[in-house]
């Protein structure tokens, strides 16, 4: 059995129509090579999502695919949650959902995403209230329905912890470590 396909000859087939997307011009920016095309689609398919929509919607951060915040709204509103409030500024967001008898209300700031070093990136320094909109965003939607990032229903007693697992896994890659140990108290 080969990797999303039955026999070499599929393989071979689905490769090349990779190539032709590629080649085509449609394919994001963050899609480079044929193998990415594959897997985003397959992580896509996981998830339900037709394979256009996950090649826009899904991006590869560090070897880890995560949904783009305003695709996994979508599938979190097509899976029951409604968002509430949003108030969002430069220094800060907040957003209000709700998923049944649950409600959780988030808030992302700027000196947190400082904290977090995600202003090192040029994208995020030019777009700051895009950047607190899709942390608090995905945070939100991580506390009501980890689920969503992987086609899974996660509700329950469980799906607290799914959320904090996802987020400790996150963090761990954008957060970056300090070289010079903590100084021991007396």
């Amino acid at each position: 059995q080969y990797l999303f396909a039955a026999t070499a000859e599929h393989l071979a087939l689905r490769l090349q129509e990779a190539q032709l997307f590629i080649d085509s011009g449609l394919a994001p920016e963050h899609i480079k090579n044929p193998a990415a095309v594959l897997v985003t689609a397959e992580y896509g398919r996981a998830l339900g999502l037709p394979m256009m929509i996950a090649l826009k919607g899904i991006r590869v951060v560090r070897g880890i695919p995560f949904l783009e915040a305003h695709l996994m709204k979508a599938l979190a509103q097509k899976r029951g949650m409604v968002f509430v409030e949003e108030k969002l500024t430069d220094t800060f967001c907040t957003v209000k959902a709700r998923k049944g008898d649950q409600v959780r209300v988030t808030t992302f700031t700027l000196e947190q995403a400082k904290r977090m070093g995600l202003l090192e990136k040029e994208t995020w320094k030019k777009y700051v209230s895009d950047l607190l909109y899709c942390r608090c965003l995905s945070r939100v939607i991580k506390l009501l329905d980890p689920g969503v990032m992987y086609g899974i229903e996660a509700d329950g007693p469980g799906a607290e912890r799914i959320a904090a697992d996802m987020e400790e896994v996150e963090t761990a890659f954008l957060v970056k470590e300090d070289p010079k140990p903590a100084a021991a108290s007396p």
